[in-house]
């Protein structure tokens, strides 16, 4: 694209983007309580940093038949999430600017109709405003994958492997993109495994708190819940919205 049309074609994502984020503010505030364990347990153990509290050893007030015992994240998402919990009292705004995050990156990714397009895509996709007001923490995993790629796209790998880091360390599915990331060949094994490694140090201190806790919430939990709803219910509504945004970044 030229000047002019480039210029024409951010405008629009910034429109697209002022109206999404209008749209997911007013989700998060229409809903302020939505009726899932998630939002419960994030906010319970976003706060709960701030008191040196282990998110894992936790316990909070959960809506009836909803778990509220285990922290099934990884850790990564409660610390991302604290500034946003502290400042504006909900974690969800954290989901809002990872998305805003992740539109602006993918239409500077190149000068092309692809990339506006795949921007407008990546906010306009039907589950990105219900990931929101949800609570679930996905736009966290694509504002990070997104700035990797960006980032090696402007030739700064290194500084991509603290993203590809930052997704490894806030859900369990974040782990499929270990072996892609391995062989996108201007990132590479070597800084894959750095990021792996990373994120292993980063978890490290949960784990021999209490490996138990630790494992149960992360591990066991996500077996024991893989056909429900809910946090790690939905394996295919994760794949599908993941796989849309990777699709959207590279188009």
């Amino acid at each position: 694209l030229g000047p002019a049309p480039a210029r024409l074609g951010h405008a629009l994502v910034l429109l697209v983007l002022l109206l999404v984020v209008a749209s997911a503010i007013a989700a998060v505030q229409a809903d302020p309580r939505p009726v899932n364990d998630v939002w419960d347990m994030l906010q319970a153990t976003s706060q709960g940093l701030v008191h040196g509290r282990d998110m894992y050893l936790q316990h909070w007030p959960a809506p009836p038949g909803e778990d509220s015992r285990y922290y099934t994240y990884l850790p990564g998402t409660a610390v991302i999430l604290l500034p946003f919990r502290v400042l504006f009292g909900d974690v969800r705004y954290g989901y809002v600017a990872a998305l805003a995050l992740a539109s602006v990156l993918v239409s500077r990714l190149e000068a092309s109709r692809g990339a506006i397009a795949a921007a407008c895509l990546v906010l306009l996709a039907p589950v990105t405003i219900g990931a929101v007001e949800q609570a679930w923490n996905e736009p966290l995993i694509l504002g990070a994958m997104v700035a990797m790629i960006y980032l090696v796209t402007r030739g700064r790998p290194n500084w991509a492997v603290v993203c590809l880091g930052a997704a490894l360390v806030t859900k369990q599915y974040a782990w499929i993109v270990v072996p892609f990331a391995a062989y996108w060949k201007p990132f590479g094994w070597r800084r894959t495994a750095v990021a792996c490694l990373g994120a292993a140090v980063f978890m490290l201190p949960w784990a021999v708190a209490d490996w138990h806790a630790f494992s149960e919430g992360s591990i066991v939990s996500l077996i024991q819940t893989s056909g429900a709803t809910g946090a790690h219910g939905s394996t295919a509504l994760f794949l599908h919205y993941f796989t849309l945004s990777i699709a959207a970044i590279t188009t």
